[in-house]
């Protein structure tokens, strides 16, 4: 029988104290690592549950879970597919599931989440057919250079604004684009 003495956790690689978070009514056990380098929200929650089984060294048991009680299940989920994926999350999630990530990880200031959301969300297509959908998650976001390509695009383009747009990117951002839009299709005239 082989001895463990002398033997030490690698600072990067060894995981462990899973913490348990109660989202709606289901249980989720998952290592602390990316919750706690990630995000200073997560690494001050954690720090308040020491709870659980020192045996097993989790953070929050069962009985005593993490409770994350104004978070959606399918918002949760989504961003557990990012942190632990099965695959490269940026060709396998789609805009739905980028968007529930982009908005935990500015709740929960999960900057460099926030980035990557950012930039796979800059590559979506959808973007440059639906400009509106670009102005809404700015805004949605305050990640103003969507909002000023978005606006950019409804004012440059011959057509004008449609009621499904208007009614999409709200009262002042309607009657912003529509006067922008006049005075510069006038001067171009």
């Amino acid at each position: 029988m082989s001895s463990n003495v002398g033997v030490i956790h690698h600072s990067s690689y060894y995981f462990s104290n899973p913490a348990t978070f109660l989202v709606e009514d289901k249980l989720f056990r998952v290592p602390t690592y990316k919750f706690k380098t990630t995000s200073p929200s997560f690494r001050a929650m954690l720090s308040l549950h020491p709870e659980g089984d020192e045996s097993e060294g989790q953070t929050a048991s069962d009985a005593k879970p993490v409770r994350l009680d104004q978070v959606s299940l399918v918002d949760f989920e989504r961003l557990l597919k990012f942190l632990y994926p099965f695959g490269d999350p940026r060709t396998t999630l789609g805009l739905e599931e980028w968007d529930s990530i982009f908005s935990l990880a500015k709740e929960w200031e999960m900057e460099n989440v926030r980035v990557c959301a950012v930039e796979t969300l800059d590559s979506f297509d959808m973007y440059d057919s639906h400009p509106e959908y670009q102005v809404c998650y700015g805004r949605k976001y305050d990640h103003d250079p969507w909002v000023y390509k978005g606006l950019k695009s409804l004012l440059i383009r011959l057509e004008g604004l449609t009621e499904k747009e208007g009614e999409m990117l709200g009262i002042k951002d309607t009657i912003r684009c529509a006067r922008a839009r006049e005075l510069y299709w006038n001067s171009h005239w």
